[in-house]
């Protein structure tokens, strides 16, 4: 039986578990046949399944969480010395990952690589496409990436309201960005994950990343704080933390609200890229809003709508045109330009 009416309400609940079923019986064929036949072999995305092949768990990551989270902590964890520190929650060759499944979930359960993650999204981007390969039509996207909830059954609610976020066909969708107070645009879609990891095929990805990890100098020669223009803004960071924060210009708001925020202001947040090479910078452009293709922005504070869990009421986030990022070598953002196939053929 239904729980409600159809059209009454939205809930979170397990129709994608249910759908998972449906391709089965439908198909004659179990859900990792059919991932593999239909989606994974023909995206290319050779490092994606319900479990990790023994001789890929070397490269499995390891999961940790904080000392009170309520989550579960791996065996033989080092005792935290306090409750910032990182315990470990589940070590690769312990992972449940490692063994085959006992349930072939449609709602969940696929282990994968960035690299074939960014290709599943490249796919979404390109409207179905990658690689001369059509996976669904441009209309199925569209229809599965639009709001399809009315007015009064909006935010969506799970543990608690998701504020100016609809609902398509299994994914959010977001419907009114100044209610969200989130960075992103209207229409920007997506799903958060359970290990602190979205993805938002709109037009940019980010990570909350671990905690005491980012080192260096961001400067930013001018970016908005509510309205205010920020010129000359340097931050530094020393594992993890702010530990300078300076101006040219108009810092003084920042730094007001910076002063009576609580414990957590200081952490590094997020990393936030465009990958949608279909928005650009016009020229003279403020960026406001949007981030085009290659736009690195940083953020420092609260990052809980990343998926962190630092929810101290203070954020600041400096758009930095013109950056080069690299990651292990290879360069993923050149100048402010994204390397598509730089981060397609990262392993």
């Amino acid at each position: 039986p239904l729980v409600y009416h159809p059209g009454r309400a939205w809930r979170y609940s397990y129709a994608t578990d249910v759908l998972g079923r449906l391709v089965e019986v439908l198909s004659g064929e179990n859900l990792d046949e059919f991932f593999e036949r239909h989606i994974l072999g023909p995206l290319g995305m050779h490092d994606t399944a319900f479990s990790v092949s023994p001789e890929k768990v070397d490269r499995l990551a390891a999961c940790y969480t904080l000392p009170n989270s309520g989550m579960p902590i791996a065996d033989q964890a080092a005792t935290p010395q306090s409750d910032t520190d990182l315990i470990l929650m589940e070590a690769p060759a312990a992972s449940r990952f490692a063994q085959p499944p006992v349930f072939l979930s449609g709602g969940g359960g696929l282990v994968s690589s960035t690299t074939d993650y960014l290709r599943f999204c490249q796919m979404l981007l390109n409207r179905g496409v990658l690689d001369g390969v059509r996976l669904l039509g441009r209309k199925t996207v569209d229809l599965m990436t639009m709001n399809h909830l009315p007015a009064e059954l909006i935010p969506i609610r799970i543990s608690m309201p998701d504020p100016g976020a609809g609902f398509g066909l299994g994914v959010k969708v977001l419907v009114d960005q100044a209610t969200s107070g989130r960075l992103g645009s209207p229409g920007m879609y997506g799903w958060g994950g359970a290990a602190t990891t979205v993805w938002l095929p709109a037009g940019e990805v980010f990570t909350a990343p671990l905690a005491g990890t980012a080192e260096g100098i961001v400067v930013a020669d001018h970016f908005f704080f509510q309205g205010h223009r920020i010129e000359g803004l340097r931050l530094e960071f020393v594992e993890g933390k702010l530990a300078s924060m300076t101006a040219d210009k108009g810092l003084e708001i920042v730094q007001a609200i910076y002063d009576v925020a609580g414990e957590g202001r200081d952490q590094f947040a997020v990393v936030d890229i465009g990958i949608n090479p279909n928005i650009q910078v016009p020229p003279g452009s403020d960026m406001l809003g949007w981030v085009p293709a290659g736009m690195v922005t940083v953020g420092v504070g609260n990052n809980a709508w990343a998926g962190g869990a630092n929810n101290v009421n203070f954020s600041i986030y400096p758009k930095l045109p013109g950056t080069t990022v690299e990651v292990d070598g290879t360069v993923v953002v050149d100048g402010g330009k994204l390397r598509m196939g730089a981060v397609l053929g990262m392993k």
